[in-house]
């Protein structure tokens, strides 16, 4: 539950604190895996492996159960944090019909915030994805992610809708509700105590 600020941090607190961070550095690492860099074994297998923290479906070899197309793997891949978030929902949903573990609110609210923020950086380089095209031999421009998705086509302008309106929800959107929420919970946690 979200208690007043208090100068002790508890060992869940900061366990998921530490744990956060360090998804945050893999996935900076994992972002290196789309920059066209010549790396050396063992580092070019250490970044690749990495591109798991970038909900990398092939990683996963998710094209197996999914439909393998650029445009669905991309999204699948914009909607697997929503789905994630989901989970959490329907866990809460469960502990109100079977009471073996009694989850509140703000105890879901947290579990997706928390969530939300460990994936904030591969989501929004995801999102960014059908705005890199790169001109290719053959005089045409293709997606960099997707080689096979010319640009200007009709794949690629569906994937453009896509990647702005998850770049505007989860982007701007998950910005704007943590800046308003480090912005007022300090004032709550102070009328609360």
């Amino acid at each position: 539950c979200n208690a007043p600020v208090t100068a002790n941090v508890g060992s869940m607190l900061a366990t998921s604190m530490a744990f956060g961070m360090i998804v945050m550095i893999l996935q900076v690492f994992g972002v290196l895996s789309r920059v066209t860099l010549k790396l050396e074994s063992p580092m070019k297998e250490i970044v690749m492996f990495l591109r798991i923290f970038n909900l990398d479906l092939e990683m996963l070899g998710a094209e197996c159960v999914f439909d393998s197309t650029a445009v669905s793997k991309f999204f699948v891949r914009c909607f697997m944090p929503l789905v994630l978030c989901g989970m959490f929902v329907v866990w809460y949903v469960a502990s109100r019909v079977w009471p073996w573990n009694d989850w509140a609110v703000p105890q879901t609210a947290n579990a997706i915030g928390l969530l939300l923020q460990a994936l904030y950086i591969s989501s929004v380089s995801m999102s960014t994805e059908p705005f890199q095209c790169k001109s290719q031999p053959s005089g045409a421009s293709a997606l960099v992610s997707y080689p096979e998705i010319a640009c200007g086509g009709s794949d690629h302008e569906g994937m453009l809708m896509l990647g702005i309106l998850f770049t505007a929800v989860y982007g701007v959107g998950f910005f704007a509700v943590a800046l308003w929420a480090n912005v007022v919970a300090p004032r709550r946690s102070a009328e609360s105590a």
